[in-house]
């Protein structure tokens, strides 16, 4: 899984995720992946939507099938704004991404350069989309 972030319009950050089948064997894979987040002080618990700016987040879930031998065949979109709001003065530091794949018990860990998710905080998650579909709506 490799993230990578781009910034959206005023104050909404991407992190985009591409991910491959390492096995010997065809998989499928559906649904939303869950998302654990943590800081230098322990865990971020964020409020999760999936529903955020971008066409990519009015996809509903599908089957995507992906092949094996490590490229990439399907992707999904993690975004949050960095605008402090309802008084906040400051933001939670997240320094760790735990996703988890649906149908999966054990979470895959990113360790992201720093970002600063506010709101509750709050972030939006994508359906997972085949790879196609994946950079045809997200533009890194």
């Amino acid at each position: 899984m490799s993230p990578d972030r781009t910034e959206g319009a005023a104050g909404t950050i991407y992190i985009g995720f591409t991910i491959a089948d390492n096995s010997a064997r065809v998989c499928s894979i559906d649904g939303y992946p869950a998302i654990g987040l943590a800081g230098p002080s322990g865990a971020v618990v964020p409020v999760v939507s999936h529903q955020g700016q971008g066409t990519i987040f009015g996809d509903s879930p599908t089957t995507v099938t992906m092949t094996p031998g490590g490229a990439a065949g399907a992707g999904f979109v993690l975004s949050y704004s960095d605008v402090q709001q309802n008084g906040q003065t400051s933001c939670p530091e997240v320094t760790t991404i735990d996703i988890t794949m649906p149908g999966q018990t054990s979470p895959f860990t990113v360790h992201e350069q720093r970002f600063y998710p506010c709101g509750a905080p709050n972030v939006s998650v994508s359906a997972i989309v085949g790879v196609t579909e994946y950079h045809a709506q997200y533009a890194h």
